[in-house]
C-alpha cells in the first residue's frame, strides 16, 4: 500500500513506527471513550449535528462550525447515535493518515538522528495529539495538511502522478475542516499549480482528469468557504483571536501550550530560527535559482513565511485579527516541518535532533483521560455531577456560570431525573440556593454566605450552596391552564408592578406541561424588569434550545428562578417564552407562583 512505502524498506524503523503509532492510537481511543464532552463539542453537536442541519439557518451563525467535522459527525450520529465517541470517531481515525503522512515526509530526511526523533516531535505534542480525540475540525485539518504536503513533496520527485489530484483535494478538505487555514490551503494549491509547470506533457485525456478536474473541483469548494467565510465575518463569528500583535497574540500562546511557556527567551528564541528559516532560503534562492521549488526545506519555509505575512496583511488591511491558540495551531506543524528540515540539510546540525525529547517527556507527565492541556475548564465529570445532583433539592433555584451551563445540561438530558432549568449568565449570586461557577471566580463577600457541596480540581467548577435560606413572602398565586404562541411569544407573566426594597428580588416558580413535535429553534425563557421610565435595569434570557432540540415534547416541567442582581429601580416585570421560528409548542396546566424574597446581606 501507498500508506506503508515509506518505512517499507527500513526495517527498523517500520517497527520503530508501529511501536510509536500503537500506544499513541490506542492512548486517543482511550480519551475519545472516556474524556468528558467540551463546551464546543456540545454547541457543535446541539447546534449543527443533533439537528440535523449542518448549516442551521435557526441558530446564529458561528466559526464553532467547522463544516467538514460537521459533516462527518453528523454521518456518524446518523449511523451510531449520540454516544461521544461516534462523534469523536471521524477524529481519531483521521490521526492513521496524519501519523503516516508524518512518515511519508520523513523520508525525505538524510539524517536517521533526524527522522527517529522528529516523529517524536510530531506526534507527541499534547496540544496537538489531543485533537484527533474531539469532536472538533483542527484534528481532521492537521491530518489534510499532513497528507497534502506528503503528496506535494511526491510530486516535486515525480513518485506519484496521483499525487496532484490526492495534494489537491486534500488541501481543499483542509480548509473545509478549519477555516483558519484557508490561506496556506492557496499557498499549496499554487505551489502545486507551479511545479506541474515543470512537469513532461501530459496526454489531453488526462490534463481533464489529472489537472483540469482537480482544479475545478478545488475551485468550487473555495468560492464556497471564501462565501462562508464573508458570512462568519459579517456575522461577527470571527473573534477567536486578537489586535495585539502577531506574537502577542498568536505566538505567545501556541508557545504557552507547545513549550509551556511564552516568555522573553522563548520569544526570541522564535524569532532568532524565523531568521534562520529566511537566511537559508535566501541562500537556497541564490544557489539554486528556480530550482529552489524543489527544495523540500523551501516547501515548507515559503508555506510557513507567507502564512505569517498573510495573517500580518489581512489584519492591517481586510480588518481581520490575529489567531489566538488554537486558531494558529497549523503554524506549529509548518514550524516544525521547516525547522527538522533545516538541522537536516547540515550534519552538525543534525545532533539539535535530541532535544525534540522534551515532547515526549512532556507527553507523558501530561497524559490524563480525564483532563486536557488546552481548555481543561470547559467541561464537567461525572463525578462532580453526580456529587452535585445528589444534593439538589425540588425547589432550588441555580445560578450557573455561562461556560458551565451547556455541559451541566447535557448531563441531566443524559440522565432519566428531573432537568433543572439554571439561570446561565455572568452574575454573582445574591439570591439563588445554588450557585455553579469556577474557584477563580469567587469573591469573598459572597462565598462567605455560601458553603462548598462539591468541587472538579480537573475543571476548577465548584458547587455552592446558600447557608442561611432566604425569607420568601407569596405575592401571587396564579393558574393560566393552556397557552399558545402568539407572535412568537408564549406570555407566562404579563405586566407585573412590584414595588421592591434593597435587598430584596423575586421568586418564580413556574410549573405545566409541554407538548410538542420536534422544537428547532432558539427558544428563550426571557425575563424583563422595566422602570418607571421604561428603562430596563434587568434583563435575562434563558436559551432552551439545547433542552428541546430535536426532541418531541410531552412532559411536565417545573422552572425555579430567583432573581439575582435585581436593582430597586425594576418596577415592572414580564415572564415569556420567546420563539424566533414561532413553532406550536403548546403549554398546558400552565401556572406559576410568585414570591418576593428577602436577603439581610449579599446585595451589590
Amino acid at each position: 500500500m501507498t500508506l506503508f512505502n515509506p518505512i517499507a524498506k527500513d526495517k527498523f524503523f517500520y517497527r520503530y513506527c508501529w511501536a510509536v503509532f500503537i500506544p499513541l492510537f490506542t492512548y486517543l481511543v482511550i480519551r475519545a471513550i472516556y474524556n468528558e464532552p467540551l463546551l464546543d463539542e456540545l454547541t457543535t453537536y446541539s447546534n449543527y449535528i443533533q439537528s440535523h442541519k449542518p448549516h442551521n439557518p435557526d441558530v446564529p451563525i458561528d466559526a464553532n462550525n467547522h463544516l467538514l467535522n460537521t459533516y462527518l459527525a453528523s454521518c456518524a450520529h446518523y449511523l451510531f447515535g449520540d454516544n461521544i465517541f461516534w462523534l469523536r470517531l471521524p477524529n481519531v481515525l483521521s490521526f492513521i493518515f496524519y501519523f503516516f503522512s508524518v512518515v511519508g515526509i520523513l523520508k525525505y530526511l538524510n539524517h536517521n538522528v533526524v527522522r527517529y526523533l522528529s516523529l517524536l516531535a510530531f506526534t507527541c505534542i499534547p496540544f496537538i495529539t489531543e485533537y484527533f480525540a474531539y469532536c472538533r475540525g483542527y484534528g481532521l485539518s492537521l491530518m489534510l495538511l499532513m497528507v497534502t504536503c506528503h503528496q506535494l513533496l511526491r510530486f516535486i520527485h515525480g513518485q506519484n502522478p496521483n499525487a496532484f489530484i490526492v495534494g489537491v483535494m486534500a488541501a481543499a478538505l483542509a480548509a473545509m475542516a478549519n477555516l483558519n487555514v484557508l490561506s496556506l490551503s492557496l499557498f499549496l494549491f499554487g505551489y502545486f499549480f507551479i511545479i506541474s509547470f515543470g512537469k513532461k506533457q501530459l496526454s489531453i485525456g488526462k490534463i481533464l482528469t489529472q489537472r483540469v478536474l482537480p482544479v475545478i473541483c478545488y475551485l468550487g469548494i473555495l468560492v464556497f468557504l471564501i462565501a462562508f467565510s464573508f458570512q462568519l465575518k459579517n456575522g461577527g463569528a470571527l473573534y477567536w483571536g486578537g489586535t495585539k500583535g502577531l506574537w502577542e497574540t498568536t505566538g505567545a500562546s501556541l508557545t504557552k501550550f507547545v513549550l509551556f511557556s511564552s516568555n522573553e527567551v522563548v520569544k526570541y528564541l522564535c524569532l532568532f530560527l524565523l531568521g534562520g528559516f529566511l537566511t537559508r532560503l535566501v541562500w537556497l534562492i541564490v544557489q539554486r535559482r528556480w530550482k529552489v521549488w524543489n527544495e523540500s526545506f523551501a516547501v515548507f519555509a515559503l508555506l510557513l513565511l507567507g502564512s505569517l505575512i498573510f495573517i500580518e496583511v489581512t489584519v492591517r488591511f481586510m480588518d481581520l485579527i490575529y489567531p489566538l491558540d488554537r486558531g494558529g495551531i497549523h503554524l506549529v506543524v509548518l514550524f516544525l516541518l521547516a525547522l527538522v528540515f533545516l538541522i537536516d540539510s547540515w550534519k552538525n546540525l543534525s545532533q539539535m535532533a535530541w532535544l525534540f525529547l522534551f515532547f515526549p517527556l512532556v507527553f507523558v507527565l501530561k497524559m490524563s483521560v480525564y483532563s486536557s492541556v488546552y481548555s481543561s475548564e470547559d467541561r464537567l465529570t461525572a463525578a462532580f455531577y453526580s456529587s452535585l445532583r445528589s444534593q439538589l433539592r425540588e425547589h432550588d433555584a441555580i445560578l450557573c456560570d455561562s461556560q458551565l451551563a451547556i455541559p451541566l445540561l447535557d448531563k441531566q438530558l443524559r440522565g432519566k431525573k428531573r432537568v433543572f432549568i439554571v439561570s446561565a449568565d455572568l452574575r454573582l449570586p445574591t439570591h439563588s440556593d445554588i450557585w455553579i461557577t469556577y474557584i477563580s471566580k469567587v469573591k469573598p463577600e459572597v462565598s462567605r454566605h455560601y458553603q462548598i457541596i462539591a468541587s472538579d480540581p480537573t475543571s476548577g467548577a465548584v458547587a455552592f450552596r446558600k447557608m442561611k435560606p432566604a425569607s420568601q413572602r407569596l405575592v401571587e398565586s396564579k393558574k393560566i391552564g393552556t397557552e399558545r404562541q402568539h407572535q412568537n411569544v408564549y406570555d407566562l407573566m404579563k405586566r407585573r408592578s412590584l414595588d421592591l426594597k434593597p435587598g430584596e428580588t423575586i421568586g418564580l416558580e413556574i410549573l405545566g406541561h409541554f407538548s410538542s413535535p420536534n422544537v428547532t429553534s432558539n427558544l428563550e425563557l426571557r425575563i424583563a424588569g422595566t422602570g418607571t421610565n421604561n428603562e430596563n435595569p434587568y434583563f435575562t434570557n434563558i436559551p432552551l434550545r439545547m433542552f428541546f432540540q430535536n426532541r418531541t415534547i410531552n412532559e411536565d416541567f417545573r422552572i425555579n428562578l430567583k432573581l439575582d442582581g435585581l436593582k430597586t429601580t425594576a418596577k415592572e416585570f414580564l415572564v415569556y417564552f420567546w420563539s424566533p421560528r414561532g413553532e406550536q409548542l403548546v403549554i398546558t396546566n400552565l401556572r406559576y407562583n410568585l414570591y418576593v424574597i428577602n436577603n439581610n446581606y449579599g446585595t451589590r
